[in-house]
């Protein structure tokens, strides 16, 4: 597994769809933040290892494109690539 890309496989709930039957565009960030923490933890750097060390991994801009929707119990990957690392910001 590449330390510069993770991919995370779910299935679409009935928790995740609005009242039209479709994925709530907030409901996706939660989904990608969902992710990013399996992310952190499965590389052992989890919630106990960024409070210890006051560093962990911060979102600092979200953009989505929305391309195609998501079905009630499609099954989905997320991937995520890591493009561009500075050691601290700010």
């Amino acid at each position: 597994m590449s330390l510069a890309q993770f991919s995370y496989p779910l299935t679409v709930r009935e928790a995740h769809l609005d009242t039209f039957g479709h994925v709530n565009n907030a409901t996706y960030l939660a989904l990608f933040e969902e992710a990013r923490w399996e992310l952190v933890t499965q590389r052992d750097y989890g919630l106990d290892q960024v409070r210890n060390r006051q560093q962990g991994p911060i979102i600092l801009d979200v953009h989505v494109e929305f391309r195609k929707e998501m079905k009630l119990r499609e099954q989905v990957l997320i991937t995520t690539t890591l493009l561009h690392y500075e050691k601290k910001v700010g």
